[in-house]
């Protein structure tokens, strides 16, 4: 991997007593939102940070404007590799790189408002207790156009741990929260999985350990598109390579989410009896249809037993659609009993 650090301006006397923040950004071929990314955090009020951008081999300008960026003495180093290693290992290495006392992952296409880091930091200082602080966010599409807001607190400070875990994933079905501020202490040494929902996990991983606080005001924007559109093409953008990984990707996460728990030295034994029932429940209760749809078979067979109800006016179902049911599921007892 080759390196291009940035040249660090000199702080005054002030920020050099100030936590130094370490922003990872991940980046493959992302010349068309890159620019304004890296404006954005360069433009926060906080001022003592390092950009640390790990280029996955892109192929198109994404080169040449990192390195106009690191040269220009903003505090940014460029890093590049010539042979893609996969989204996962690539945000894992941001990880590895990073130097400061807390530490946020930046997709390349997001956006902040200036004072997104001043007011995070300032919640984390004043509570060594939370390990992860974020604003509200607004959702915008590929032109920047603002297209819905999420409007749930995550904040748990006063929770258990595992009444924080719970609260979170309730409020979690739109946005996991995962690009916000951590505390370096809590993340090193932790790593993102080759899983679909990696970042629901390291954010169960952080509860595990600390509280989560979320700040007032929409202050991040979340740009909408790309892989997190299709559910096979984020598959494989993680190298999930197994089917029944991918059609049943909620209950396998929700399996990981278990094994944390449960060998968690920091989660209390009451709070592991407690999840251990709420986990599979929350599962059942909120994703199991959906994955149980995914399936082409049963998703063909419903809407033949539908059509056939509409066409005769009738409650019945035809022959077809009960050898199509019976197939499904006999196939679903085989995933089962592997």
């Amino acid at each position: 991997m080759r390196g291009v650090p940035g040249k660090p301006k000199k702080l005054n006397a002030q920020e050099g007593d100030q936590p130094l923040i370490s922003i990872g950004i991940p980046v493959f071929n992302g010349q068309k939102y890159l620019g304004q990314t890296l404006e954005s955090l360069l433009s926060q009020t906080y001022k003592n940070i390092e950009l640390i951008i790990s280029d996955d081999g892109s192929t198109d300008q994404t080169e040449q404007i990192c390195r106009s960026f690191a040269s220009s003495g903003s505090r940014l180093a460029y890093y590049r590799r010539s042979e893609n290693i996969g989204i996962t290992a690539n945000f894992n290495l941001l990880l590895k790189l990073a130097k400061g006392d807390y530490f946020m992952w930046a997709a390349q296409d997001d956006l902040w408002e200036p004072t997104y880091i001043e007011k995070c930091l300032k919640e984390m200082e004043s509570d060594k207790k939370i390990v992860f602080c974020s604003s509200k966010t607004v959702f915008i599409s590929k032109s920047g156009v603002e297209t819905g807001r999420v409007d749930a607190d995550f904040t748990t400070t006063g929770m258990g741990t595992a009444k924080r875990i719970m609260h979170y994933l309730n409020h979690s079905l739109e946005d996991s929260q995962f690009y916000g501020l951590i505390r370096a202490s809590v993340i090193k040494g932790k790593s993102l999985a080759d899983i679909i929902g990696q970042d629901h996990l390291i954010m169960i991983a952080l509860l595990a350990e600390g509280d989560l606080k979320t700040v007032d005001g929409y202050l991040f924007k979340k740009r909408k598109g790309g892989a997190s559109e299709c559910l096979l093409k984020l598959a494989r953008a993680y190298r999930v390579t197994s089917e029944r990984r991918i059609a049943w990707h909620r209950a396998h996460l929700f399996r990981e989410f278990l094994k944390l728990v449960l060998k968690s030295p920091k989660v209390p034994l009451q709070s592991k009896i407690y999840l251990f029932f709420a986990l599979p429940s929350f599962y059942l209760r909120c994703y199991f249809y959906h994955d149980l749809t995914f399936n082409r078979s049963f998703r063909a067979a419903k809407k033949l037993a539908y059509l056939n109800r509409s066409k005769r006016g009738k409650k019945g179902i035809s022959g077809k659609a009960l050898l199509l049911f019976h197939v499904y599921l006999k196939r679903l007892k085989k995933r089962f009993l592997r």
